[in-house]
């Protein structure tokens, strides 16, 4: 402490060592207005040192203006005509640090004399430690306040007995109010109170934290999952902290996921069984058509024929499980889908019906789509019969097309979606719907509402194979009672120029040649009919039971084939590769494929190549004379 130099007596000396030592900074000036003390408090309050400021004016001390301002209380308090009496505190008052900073302070001010000359004394306390804590204390309320009620998932304060005495608004998605009291256990399924029991004595017993997950009603009546964490409160055994997230969503991707592996799986057994299946059945078709064709005019004619349409309808149960699997081969050219819808406009009315009214809304500006016509038409022909079940007593079937948009929050939805411009197909009827249950299962094979005997249950798994090979999506919306919407969308080609979208009919012929043909395939009896039916033909047949054997057989011939017939699963090395391998040497062989199943990466997902030829099993012996006859007839 310095002050103005004089002879202190043993009380001043007291009352200096008090005064420095106090942690309050403590300044007295004289009626001039000039500092006489400033104290070791002083010094750690205003960033001065004593030895600058005494002697000198206050102002230093004070905000800039502040000066006059100070003056005239100083003066009106000394006018008062009080002597020595503690005044109490005027602050907050505004006071100056020597780094500029203003601080707001209370101060308390005594006025003595003292040889004939006044002065006025003052204890001065920082108020801006207690202020900013009290201002942090405020905005860390607030903050936190707004982080809770903007928080995207719920936070409740549930009693021990169950009431909710808390709920956030959850970006005010939910109403706090319509909760208030609630007890939770009215809302959560009665499937999950057991273990929500167990879960609170865990919390309010054995103060541990508990994690469940449970479905519950929401304010509207919906279902819907949440993932919960339950935990207690320090102080508080009344009350515990739920912290809830909606996984609704999330559960419905899960059983969308399931279900997807699911069919991936099934359709994986379905198409390996249709391959080993086509090939028995393309032997059995084979040899009863040669037997009812040389048994006319004889009785057991009837018995071969009831054989072969047995055959055949055993071969398009294949081609729906080919379908169904994604592993037929489709032959994809840019096309309009309305064409599609006209084309089978005149089937579809006697599929359907005089009793079903059927009604078309096609867009004028529809974009092109690369897909298969002939699936296509299969897929809306299905589609249709389907809507004709369930439409009993007579109704409305309308087909509709148009361009939309499948954004990133639907394609979130629906897993395997691509974000991007598609064409919808959407297939509507007015029948009697499907329940929730039944729609899980829509696409499986052989699933079926129809009465036994009605119905096989591939026709939707095969238009779900249909479109998911054609890298399109379908989505179904139908509520019971209420009829059916089925949605399909296709990727929207780049180019606008289209075929219509018809499908050409091959005229029953049979014409046969004299060419050579290499003849590829491991199963003995397929191979021996196959070879027996182009023989008949007039070609000259050369069979191979591996593509070991036929390399070696191209290495060592003089005479080279004019056509290359072969199966395309294979041991060892696949039909397309084997061609790769043989037009090095011989660059214009034709090749004609023929498989009853198609593996992915053969055949570039099932999607036929420009310029390659194939030949689905089972065939008839027609079907294989006219397309060996196109392939050779064609360019090479």
């Amino acid at each position: 402490m310095t002050t103005v130099p004089n002879q202190p007596s043993q009380l001043e000396r007291l009352g200096g060592l008090i005064v420095e030592l106090s942690n309050d900074a403590i300044v007295v000036i004289d009626e001039d207005h000039r500092v006489v003390v400033f104290n070791a408090g002083a010094e750690r309050m205003y960033g001065y040192k004593a030895a600058e400021l005494v002697g000198g004016p206050l102002d230093r001390l004070l905000p800039d203006g502040m000066g006059p301002r100070h003056r005239e209380l100083v003066e009106g308090f000394a006018a008062g005509g009080v002597d020595s009496r503690p005044m109490g505190s005027r602050g907050p008052i505004q006071c100056r640090r020597a780094n500029g900073e203003v601080f707001p302070a209370s101060a308390t001010i005594l006025h003595f004399v003292e040889g004939g000359r006044r002065y006025f004394a003052a204890i001065i306390r920082d108020l801006s430690t207690s202020e900013t804590a009290a201002r942090m204390l405020r905005e860390s309320e607030e903050r936190w306040r707004a982080v809770v009620e903007n928080s995207p998932v719920f936070v409740l304060l549930v009693d021990r007995h169950g009431r909710i005495r808390f709920l956030n608004r959850t970006n005010n998605k939910a109403k706090p109010e319509s909760y208030s009291g609630v007890l939770i256990e009215s809302r959560v399924q009665p499937e999950h109170m057991q273990e929500l029991r167990k879960a609170l004595a865990d919390v309010f017993d054995d103060r541990c934290v508990a994690q469940l997950t449970l479905s519950a009603l929401d304010e509207k009546g919906a279902l819907r999952w949440y993932r919960v964490t339950i935990g207690p409160i320090r102080g508080n055994n009344e009350e515990a902290v739920w912290i809830a997230t909606d996984v609704t969503k999330e559960r419905m991707l899960e059983d969308q996921l399931r279900q997807s592996q699911k069919m991936e799986a099934v359709g994986r057994l379905a198409g390996g069984i249709a391959h080993d299946f086509n090939n028995l059945l393309t032997v059995i078709n084979g040899y009863a058509e040669l037997l009812t064709n040389s048994l006319v005019g004889n009785q057991l004619r009837e018995h071969a024929d009831q054989v072969l349409r047995t055959g055949r309808r055993a071969a398009a149960l294949t081609q729906q499980l080919l379908a169904f699997s994604r592993h037929q081969v489709l032959q994809p050219r840019c096309i309009d889908l309305n064409g599609c819808v006209k084309e089978s406009e005149n089937l579809l009315m006697r599929l359907i019906g005089e009793d079903v009214l059927l009604r078309t809304s096609l867009s004028s500006d529809l974009r092109a789509v690369m897909a298969d016509p002939s699936q296509i038409v299969q897929a809306v022909l299905n589609l249709a019969v389907n809507a004709r079940d369930a439409m009993p007593d007579g109704g409305t079937l309308t087909i509709e097309t148009g361009n939309t948009e499948l954004d990133a929050n639907y394609c979130a939805q629906h897993p395997g979606v691509i974000p991007g411009e598609y064409v919808m197909l959407a297939v509507t009827d007015i029948g009697s719907g499907m329940t929730p249950e039944e729609k899980k299962h829509l696409f499986e094979p052989f699933f079926t509402t129809k009465p036994v005997g009605k119905g096989t249950g591939l026709g939707l798994s095969t238009v779900h194979g249909i479109v998911r090979q054609s890298g399109g999506h379908i989505y179904v919306y139908s509520e019971l009672g209420k009829g059916t919407c089925f949605k399909l969308y296709f990727p929207a080609a780049s180019m606008r120029k289209t075929d219509p979208g018809r499908i050409t009919v091959q005229l029953p012929q049979k014409k046969g040649g004299h060419e050579r043909i290499l003849l590829v395939e491991d199963d003995d009896d397929l191979r021996k009919l196959t070879g027996e039916l182009l023989s008949a033909q007039g070609y000259q047949v050369e069979p191979m039971s591996s593509p070991a054997q036929a390399l070696h057989f191209m290495k060592t011939t003089k005479e080279q084939p004019h056509l290359m017939l072969t199966d395309v699963v294979m041991p060892g090395m696949n039909g397309r590769a084997l061609a790769e391998k043989l037009r090095e040497s011989t660059p214009g062989l034709r090749v004609l494929f023929m498989s009853g199943y198609t593996d992915n990466e053969i055949l570039n997902n099932g999607m036929l190549g420009e310029g390659m030829h194939f030949l689905q099993k089972p065939f008839t012996i027609q079907q294989l004379a006219t397309k060996v006859r196109e392939v050779l007839d064609g360019a090479a």
